[in-house]
Order: structure tokens, then C-alpha cells, then sequence
């Protein structure tokens, strides 16, 4: 009789126990914001690198209007977390050719699709791919959008507005998946509850650190060599002011586009241009100048009425010509000039432009 005394101590003792250990798991499971270490930052690299948008403005078109709202609300969280580190702007236009951004709504993306290095998956919502991009970065990301879900119905709005989420984050640069599985860019994001068991709709704030870290990285050596281009243009503008030559006008042309002022770098290439005893590159990046102005409408006068004599069978600037005017939507007469630019030089084909064009020609 007097052993039993003891059990509602040893039972208060056990519960309490086990009610400290449960308190521990839950405290585990609790979402963690993961701190954006650059370790962490080189898992959100494509093909070995950091690939964002270097301009403000990201032209977006989309193929069903009426998800516009739902877009921007996606949009919205990321660039309020970019505000202050790399402002990016959404710019709604009307054709896809005009588009960074291009954002498809279809009933089922096609597969089989590698979504990861180490799985495939036989349903896929949201699919994100970057198909044009320079040394400057990103110029045409494809987002699609599955309507149907895995059953072949409706896809419920809730899981498209979460699918958009992330997928907007792989689109703004983050290639690869965080191991939180709290936050939005983790892979499961959508299947994924909080704490109090609903769906987690908002950015984490490992989400935050974490395109941020990536943008910050990109720009810190943009801002080193920005530092060595003031004095390389400084140095560059007295020697053409001294000494105008060819080469003197040229290399300050040059310092004035790589600091982006691509008005005054026009007016430097067009005094080389002037001297008479200019070559092909020179021309090309005079005409690349003006197309980085939006100036496409000159840019082909100069590579067709202007172009010296002698340089019309030069590869690469009739390369140049079909991409200029690709983009002044006269895809037709892009194509043949494309096709002369490849019987001129048949290495072109394997070119960065050469690939870009044949890409865009096929679309």
C-alpha cells in the first residue's frame, strides 16, 4: 500500500519529462531564418554563377492578362526585399518580343524536365529558365505556370499564388534551393506549414538575407572596378584631348561605355569614325553603342546605307544587322541576313551572338 504512494510522483516526474522533451522537438521545428553565408550564396549559382538583373527595369509580358495581379503580388515581396540593395521595377509590355520576363500560363508543362541535379519529378507547377545572358547578366528568364494540377483539375489558386512566389525568387537570381525548409526557396516550399499548421505565404527572412547576399555579391565587384573606370576615363579623355588619334578617340569612347554613358561614347566613336582610317570592330561597337541606346533604327542605317565599302562582307557585322533587326521585328530579312552572315563566316554559327540569334530566329 505505501508503494503506491509513489506513483503519482514518479507519473507527475515522467510527464513532466516528456512534456520538456516535446516543448525541445517543437523549439527544433520552429522556423529558423538561415543565415545568407556566401557558402550558403554559392548554392544559388547557374552553370557556376551568380546570374541577376543588372537593370532596373524588368519587362514583363505574359500570356493570360488577367493574372497580372496575382504576378505582381508575387513580384511585390521580392523587390520590397531588393529596395535597398538593387531597386528592380516591374514594366508591363505588349508583345513577348519586348519582354526580359517572359511568363506562360499552360494546362501542363512538358516533360520529362530535370528539375533537380539529383531527381526528377513527374509533376511539375512552376518551372523557371534563364535562356538569355550575358557577362552583364540576365536578359530573358521563361517562367511556366501549370493551370491543372497533378490530377489533370483546376490548379487551386492558393497553390498557384505559392508556386509564383518561388518561382519569382528562382527568376530574380536565386538558381538553387535553400535547405530551410521554412523558407520559400526551400524546394518544398509549397507543401510546407508553420508552426501553427498553415501554409506559410510570405517571405522568411532567410528568403530576405539570402537575395540579398547574392546581390550584394554581384555588385561588390562591380563596385571595385567602377572605382578603376573613373580613372581610367580620366586618364583616357586628356589623352584624346592632347593627342586625337584613331586610337586615342577610340580608347576614350570605350572608357565612356564601359561607365555606361553611352551617349557621349556615340559621339567619341563617331569623331574616330571621322578620321577615315577606321576598321571593323571599331564600327561594331559604335554600332552596339547605339543599340544599347535603343537606337536600332540608326543602328541598321549605319550597317546598311552607311557602312563603308568593304565591310559588307564582313561576318560579323551583317551578324550584328540580323540581330538589330530581329529587333525591329523584321524577322524575315533577319533571317536571310543571318544566313549571309554564316556563308561569310561559318565559326560565327558557334558564336555567343550567333547562338542567341539562331535561338531567337526559331521562336
Amino acid at each position: 500500500m505505501k508503494s503506491k504512494s509513489f506513483l503519482p510522483i514518479v507519473a507527475f516526474f515522467l510527464l513532466s519529462f516528456l512534456f520538456w522533451g516535446w516543448k525541445q522537438l517543437e523549439a527544433s521545428v520552429v522556423p529558423q531564418a538561415i543565415a545568407a553565408s556566401p557558402a550558403f550564396v554559392d548554392h544559388m549559382r547557374h552553370k557556376g554563377r551568380l546570374l541577376v538583373w543588372q537593370d532596373a527595369r524588368v519587362n514583363v509580358y505574359t500570356n493570360r492578362p488577367n493574372y497580372k495581379p496575382l504576378i505582381e503580388n508575387a513580384f511585390a515581396p521580392w523587390q520590397s526585399a531588393l529596395e535597398g540593395e538593387h531597386p528592380l521595377n516591374l514594366n508591363w509590355v505588349e508583345t513577348p518580343e519586348d519582354a526580359s520576363l517572359l511568363i506562360q500560363f499552360v494546362d501542363a508543362i512538358a516533360l520529362p524536365i530535370q528539375v533537380d541535379a539529383q531527381h526528377r519529378r513527374g509533376y511539375i507547377a512552376g518551372l523557371t529558365t534563364p535562356k538569355a545572358y550575358n557577362d552583364k547578366g540576365l536578359r530573358q528568364v521563361v517562367m511556366q505556370f501549370a493551370l491543372l494540377n497533378s490530377g489533370g483539375l483546376p490548379q487551386q489558386s492558393a497553390v498557384l499564388e505559392r508556386v509564383m512566389l518561388h518561382e519569382m525568387g528562382h527568376a530574380l537570381g536565386l538558381w538553387g534551393h535553400s535547405t530551410n525548409p521554412y523558407d520559400v526557396m526551400n524546394a518544398s516550399y509549397v507543401n510546407t506549414l508553420g508552426k501553427d499548421k498553415k501554409a506559410i505565404t510570405s517571405l522568411q527572412q532567410g528568403d530576405v538575407k539570402l537575395i540579398q547576399a547574392v546581390y550584394a555579391q554581384v555588385q561588390a565587384p562591380q563596385s571595385i572596378k567602377n572605382k578603376g573606370l573613373s580613372q581610367a576615363l580620366a586618364l583616357a579623355k586628356a589623352e584624346a584631348e592632347a593627342n586625337p588619334t584613331v586610337l586615342s578617340i577610340w580608347k576614350y569612347a570605350r572608357a565612356l561605355r564601359d561607365a555606361n554613358a553611352f551617349a557621349e561614347a556615340s559621339v567619341q566613336y563617331q569623331k574616330a569614325l571621322a578620321f577615315g582610317s577606321v576598321n571593323a570592330p571599331l564600327y561594331l561597337e559604335f554600332v552596339q553603342c547605339l543599340e544599347r541606346q535603343a537606337q536600332n533604327a540608326d543602328a541598321l542605317s549605319f550597317l546598311s546605307e552607311q557602312l563603308p565599302k568593304g565591310y559588307v562582307q564582313n561576318g560579323r557585322l551583317q551578324l550584328e544587322k540580323a540581330y538589330v533587326l530581329l529587333k525591329l521585328k523584321r524577322s524575315v530579312e533577319a533571317k536571310s541576313v543571318y544566313e549571309q552572315a554564316l556563308r561569310l563566316d561559318a565559326s560565327l554559327a558557334t558564336s555567343p551572338v550567333g547562338r542567341e540569334l539562331a535561338e531567337l530566329l526559331r521562336k
